[in-house]
């Protein structure tokens, strides 16, 4: 049967255990060292903030503990042992020779003593296996577990045959009933402890959650161990008493100083014996708080015994998963951070959206230091800065293009200690903050060089490993979303412009007229064809063939208005669209670019040669392909005309011109 404590329980358990001093939140038991004044023994203060000074779970220990000798843990438990059997032998040999009657009441007397040693050597071997199975979860390392497994099997065998030796005693009074309860707890939580052990050893995370849930099984199987021990204590009083009467009555004659010597033997194994259970609740309190993340509480336990090395086994372990906790901490924090960096760079659509995301990351990652990003042209290769640190500003690199930078051209990350050693880099020199350290992080997209990151630092104190690193991933991802942006923006190019002339293609122009009509904005179609151009190509080359595509785009695009839009549609056709013009301003317009033609030819680059124009409104057709073809009627009526000149074609033109045979564009 299980006690659970209440008021009186407490009250007789503060009265039976001298020294102890029970606190009913959290329900733990804070018992003194050996050597400890009890009155020193406080429950210990919560931490205000982690990382806090240790937190004292017994008393102060003893000045100087390593100058002291200590007595092996193993004799300290079986010492008193043998002095309580050793005495017990005596009274029982004494008690043997007296009368029936005494020798009933020693047996009893003995028997009750042999009920005292069960409990309480249930108590170690329960205290034991907890310790064992909390330090091997709170690791979770498998071969941790493994060992923690093999303590319990045998802490539960030990278990076993208390139960059975106690069993064996055959007693019948008024304790029997609380002993066999108590054992059967025992046995219960020992059951438990297997289980829990045996379950995180198939998997650790399941049994964090029934590791918290079996403290209260523990607190009230505890509280009815101490109810037990202390009924128990009590009674070998009582039956002494009972032997002094019956000796007063002359009934018996009983041997009162064996008597006396075994109660002394029972009352020193019981303050042998308090301390040793009071240092384990300790390590197993300890290792509760470290499990639950409180990292910085300490045991408190040194000296050269057993527990001493024990307590600094487990502070130890506090202090070691404290700081890889830490480590995770941060790398978790840095983690985060660099998701949120990577996904504003996604988000970024242009090259300034992203520029600002970096300046953002550098007053993240240095917020102290002053850091930019300078950035090389495409094409010139020139450095300029793009991206300076919102706090600390911008440290002024006077970099000017890609040779100058020594970190482009190793390719890899650099670290200046100082800018006064003759290694380092000759752009650190001079500046007006005086000497600097310094790390350049080079950018770099499919081998090519982009730019570089630049963070400078005080002198010989350069950024420290953690925010390289962070400046390496935020370099990293900066150069490849502007590759990508860049390269997104070469492709679109390529295929919406013509390469040779620079002009929007077919493509673009036909979405252009198509968003037009669905508008309902009106405009002119101009077909544009050089005369005779064959001839140039046979005649020159094709070289110059395409120098005069060139400059006849040129001319068209310096002479049109900006909101027309000029294209190259294949060879040497072009398509001028003209909206909200009148056709009659068009036909001026284009004896202005005939004449402007005129101008750029017939010098030693470009041979001389005109060009034809078909004209035509949008009002004649719904669609692309249809208006194109009235223009198209426009232009080979040109060309028929004696080329070098511009013709309106309408709907019956284009008829009939393409009614009959069609001409052919020269």
């Amino acid at each position: 049967m299980v006690h659970k404590p209440n008021s009186m329980t407490r009250a007789r358990t503060e009265a039976s255990t001298p020294g102890a001093t029970f606190h009913a939140e959290p329900a733990v038991w804070f018992v003194p060292l050996p050597n400890a004044d009890p009155d020193e023994v406080r429950p210990p203060a919560r931490p205000t903030a982690p990382g806090g000074a240790g937190w004292p779970l017994e008393s102060s220990p003893p000045t100087n503990p390593g100058d002291a000798w200590h007595l092996p843990l193993a004799i300290r438990i079986a010492g008193p042992m043998l002095v309580v059997v050793v005495l017990a032998a005596l009274a029982a040999f004494s008690a043997g020779s007296r009368n029936e009657h005494t020798g009933q009441m020693a047996r009893h007397l003995s028997l009750t003593q042999g009920q005292y040693q069960a409990v309480s050597d249930a108590e170690v071997s329960v205290a034991l296996a907890r310790s064992a199975a909390v330090q091997g979860l709170t690791s979770g390392n498998e071969a941790d577990l493994a060992e923690t497994a093999k303590q319990v099997t045998g802490q539960s065998d030990a278990l076993d045959k208390i139960i059975a030796r106690t069993t064996a005693l055959n007693i019948d009074n008024s304790l029997s009933e609380p002993v066999a309860g108590l054992l059967a707890s025992d046995r219960s939580y020992m059951d438990l402890i297997q289980r829990l052990v045996t379950q995180a050893q198939d998997d650790p995370k399941t049994a964090q959650g029934p590791r918290n849930s079996h403290l209260e099984f523990f607190q009230q199987r505890r509280s009815a161990h101490d109810q037990l021990e202390s009924d128990l204590a009590g009674a070998m009083p009582s039956v002494t008493t009972m032997l002094e009467a019956n000796r007063a009555r002359g009934g018996i004659d009983f041997p009162v100083i064996p008597i006396l010597l075994l109660l002394a033997g029972v009352a020193l194994t019981w303050r042998a014996w308090r301390p040793i259970i009071g240092q384990l609740r300790a390590v197993v309190q300890t290792l509760d708080w470290i499990a639950q993340g409180q990292f910085q509480v300490r045991t408190n336990l040194v000296g050269n015994d057993d527990f001493g090395r024990l307590g600094e086994a487990v502070d130890r372990l506090a202090e070691q998963l404290g700081e890889r906790f830490s480590r995770l901490s941060e790398d978790a924090r840095r983690g985060t951070q660099n998701r949120v960096i990577a996904e504003a760079l996604e988000i970024a659509d242009s090259e300034a959206a992203m520029f600002a995301v970096v300046e953002q990351a550098l007053g993240l990652v240095a917020p102290a230091l002053p850091g930019e990003l300078l950035l090389a042209n495409p094409i010139s290769g020139e450095l300029s800065e793009v991206a300076a640190g919102p706090t600390a500003g911008s440290p002024g690199c006077p970099a000017t293009d890609q040779a100058g930078c020594f970190a482009l051209r190793r390719g890899h990350t650099v670290v200046f200690d100082s800018s006064e050693s003759m290694n380092s880099c000759p752009m650190l020199r001079g500046r007006p903050s005086g000497p600097v350290s310094a790390v350049c992080v080079p950018m770099t997209f499919n081998s090519m060089g982009l730019g570089v990151v630049h963070v400078a630092a005080p002198n010989r104190l350069p950024p420290d490993s953690r925010t390289r690193d962070q400046l390496i991933d935020l370099a990293n991802q900066a150069a490849t979303h502007i590759g990508t942006l860049r390269t997104l923006e070469v492709t679109r190019q390529q295929a919406s412009t013509d390469g040779l002339t620079g002009l929007v293609n077919r493509r673009v122009v036909e979405m252009q007229v198509g968003q037009l009509l669905s508008q309902g904005v009106p405009f002119v179609m101009v077909l544009a064809d050089l005369d005779r151009f064959k001839s140039i190509n046979d005649r020159f080359g094709h070289e110059v063939g395409d120098r005069a595509l060139q400059s006849f785009a040129a001319m068209l695009v310096a002479n049109v208005r900006d909101a027309d839009v000029v294209a190259r549609l294949g060879g040497e056709e072009f398509l001028i669209i003209c909206p909200e013009l009148s056709v009659s301003a068009s036909m001026e317009a284009l004896e202005r670019l005939q004449l402007a033609l005129a101008k750029i030819v017939g010098t030693d680059d470009i041979p001389l040669f005109t060009a034809s124009f078909g004209v035509t409104h949008s009002s004649v057709g719904d669609a692309f392909p249809d208006i194109v073809r009235i223009a198209d009627a426009g232009l080979l009526m040109a060309k028929q005309r004696g080329r070098n000149q511009a013709v309106y074609a309408t709907p019956a033109l284009a008829e009939e011109v393409f009614g009959g045979e069609r001409s052919t564009r020269a």
